[in-house]
């Protein structure tokens, strides 16, 4: 076999390394570093106007409150389209809720304390007639009613032994008062 021929089994392969696939959480973190480093602002602001995921990886991140508290003088459009951006998503998360909540009658948890959620519960709530929600409290408290309460049984007293307390006392005027009944009848 010739030199500078190379067999391919004694060939040492070359270690590929795999790239590591980041998550969005991780780009979002990265960007907002960036953006409160002030490195590169005008390309983190754009990297995260591209970025495709839920608000709530955002607010992880405090990227809006990065966004509002920096001076962006030079990118200000940008920073305003992000803020934008970031309300369309709120938005869309509120309706998605409702949807599930008109459909299912469910919502998830991350949706359900967040004050517009609040406050569309709330106007829910005051736009029912005040029948039905007495109906659906009267509804609730007869289903908690009949599995709470437990049967009272009367205690069976002919098990006891029954025993009259006898008058004896210790002391001395009390056999006076027998002698003195006694000697009244004869009287």
């Amino acid at each position: 076999m010739p030199f500078h021929i190379v067999s391919k089994s004694s060939a040492i392969p070359a270690v590929r390394h795999a790239q590591k696939r980041c998550s969005a959480h991780d780009y979002v973190r990265h960007y907002t570093e960036m953006l409160v480093i002030g490195t590169r602002q005008i390309h983190a602001l754009h990297k995260l106007r591209e970025i495709d995921c839920p608000i709530r990886v955002f607010e992880d991140c405090l990227t809006e409150q990065v966004i509002r508290k920096n001076n962006f003088d030079i990118y200000q459009y940008m920073a305003d389209d992000l803020l934008q951006k970031f309300d369309a998503l709120r938005r869309k998360e509120n309706i998605q809720a409702q949807q599930r909540l008109a459909k299912n009658g469910e919502h998830t948890a991350n949706v359900s304390f967040k004050p517009e959620f609040v406050e569309l519960q709330k106007m829910i709530i005051e736009q029912r007639k005040e029948s039905e929600t007495n109906q659906l409290f009267v509804n609730a408290m007869s289903k908690t009613k009949g599995s709470s309460t437990v049967p009272r049984v009367k205690p069976d007293y002919s098990k006891f032994k029954i025993v009259k307390r006898s008058k004896t006392s210790s002391t001395s005027p009390s056999s006076s008062s027998s002698s003195s009944s006694n000697s009244s009848p004869s009287n």
